[in-house]
């Protein structure tokens, strides 16, 4: 196996309201966010549109399941779902979505997950 260095891919731009929820799921390893948006109810022809992070897992191991993981923070959570995508790459789903009922459905989830570790989320730790 070669040496390797974490660096950071690249910044983004988040809606605000996403942020939290963004951070958290991008926290886990080989797990990348693909789109998010913190919503922003109807736009007066009667279609909504519901806050969402969708994201890609391309990391399964026995000493850290980020789905797993992720779906346990969102048992019992309210106005939360997670959905995982047809798409498929070495058997597995890959593109995984978190769907919430409202704004402040992202809101309270978001209040509700664990700190995160700052040597954790630099990449310092796996």
């Amino acid at each position: 196996m070669h040496r390797t260095v974490r660096i950071p891919l690249k910044m983004i731009d988040v809606d605000k309201g996403a942020v939290k929820v963004v951070k958290w799921v991008n926290s886990f390893f080989q797990t990348f966010t693909l789109w998010s948006c913190e919503g922003y109810g109807t736009n007066g022809k009667g279609d909504t549109y519901l806050p969402y992070v969708c994201f890609v897992c391309l990391h399964d191991s026995k000493h850290q399941d980020p789905i797993g993981m992720i779906r346990e923070q969102v048992n019992g959570s309210v106005g939360v779902s997670l959905y995982s995508e047809t798409q498929h790459v070495f058997g597995k789903p890959t593109t995984h979505r978190l769907s919430f009922d409202s704004r402040k459905a992202m809101r309270d989830f978001s209040r509700g997950l664990p700190k995160l570790d700052a040597r954790y989320v630099r990449g310092l730790v796996e």
